[in-house]
């Protein structure tokens, strides 16, 4: 079970499946801008500049960034922007 999540605490944002879309950015300001309000820092790796048709990066960026992510000691939780195919 994992630790309950403490002021100061990072959290990081990714997108492990379909990107997020030029006209959701709004939202993840928001949810960025809500989480620093909670007192967490926030990593916003959900922002992937690599053009791929329908996913969020490939297939190895994608796995990599969620690898990177969960082995980092200061990154506590991890936060998925969307669902869906991928």
């Amino acid at each position: 079970i994992p630790s309950k999540l403490s002021v100061g605490d990072t959290v990081a944002l990714l997108s492990s499946s379909s990107p997020v879309s030029k006209d959701n950015q709004v939202l993840i300001s928001q949810a960025v801008n809500l989480l620093n309000g909670m007192g967490l820092n926030v990593r916003d790796l959900s922002k992937v500049d690599i053009e791929h048709p329908y996913l969020a990066g490939s297939d190895a960026h994608r796995a990599r960034a969620i690898q990177e992510s969960y082995t980092d000691p200061e990154i506590k939780a991890l936060l998925f922007t969307r669902g869906g195919y991928g």
